[in-house]
């Protein structure tokens, strides 16, 4: 997330995107999550319960968690963008700052401020972390669970 608040002009024109930006975001959605809950420290053929599990936890992101929107933004804001590089079924990305971090009527993301609201939650986990025991606390059994998986297929 750092390389989005890189403050140049040239890169703001050219490079940093909105796509690009929501990209991140949602490999970082499922990140977080394989290293937050136990039930998804493999994600294989977990991606969309990942999702909604993000969605209707994390009160900054409340707005996607109701009726069918997990999966619409799951199906086609992520798969559309990691599998077919577009968003679909009228889902659009907005970078314009007048314009708020969802619009449920266009489907519209605001990738910066979803990604300033996902930093948020990134933060909060950091936090966390920092305030738990290392040898007895859930969040850091998870954390160390995950990161062993990931090591050992390294």
């Amino acid at each position: 997330m750092k390389i989005f608040d890189f403050n140049s002009r040239d890169f703001n024109l050219h490079y940093k995107t909105g796509f690009t930006i929501l990209t991140n975001c949602c490999l970082l959605i499922e990140t977080y999550v394989s290293f937050r809950v136990k039930k998804y420290r493999s994600t294989k053929r977990t991606s969309r319960e990942c999702f909604a599990y993000f969605f209707t936890s994390e009160k900054r992101f409340f707005d996607l968690s109701t009726g069918g929107l997990p999966n619409d933004f799951y199906d086609n804001v992520r798969c559309g963008i990691l599998h077919n590089g577009e968003t679909r079924n009228g889902w659009t990305i907005t970078r314009n700052k007048n314009k708020p971090y969802f619009e449920p009527i266009t489907k519209t993301i605001n990738a910066t401020k979803f990604a300033n609201r996902l930093k948020q939650v990134l933060r909060e986990y950091q936090n966390s972390l920092d305030n738990s025991d290392f040898d007895t606390d859930d969040i850091w059994i998870n954390f160390t669970n995950r990161l062993t998986d990931l090591i050992s297929k390294s």
